[in-house]
């Protein structure tokens, strides 16, 4: 259940960042750099390009890991 974001100040970390982040530095790495990445996330981008494919337009959908939606409007 989640009930709060992860106290990184105290050592918590999120769920599951030992296959997202590399170097512990909470910011998600992935595991595979040819699949090319434009918000630092990684592991998002086929459901972002997907989103982007069907309502034609780019970078409106948001991240799932990250909670933003990239907007620059």
């Amino acid at each position: 259940v989640f009930d709060r974001f992860p106290n990184i100040g105290q050592g918590e970390y999120v769920w599951g960042w030992w296959v997202l982040d590399i170097d512990g530095d909470n910011i998600a790495d992935g595991t595979n750099p040819v699949n090319y990445d434009t918000d630092g996330d990684w592991i998002n981008d086929w459901f972002e390009i997907d989103d982007d494919m069907v309502n034609g337009v780019r970078g409106d959908g948001g991240s799932p890991i990250r909670y933003d939606d990239r907007t620059t409007s």
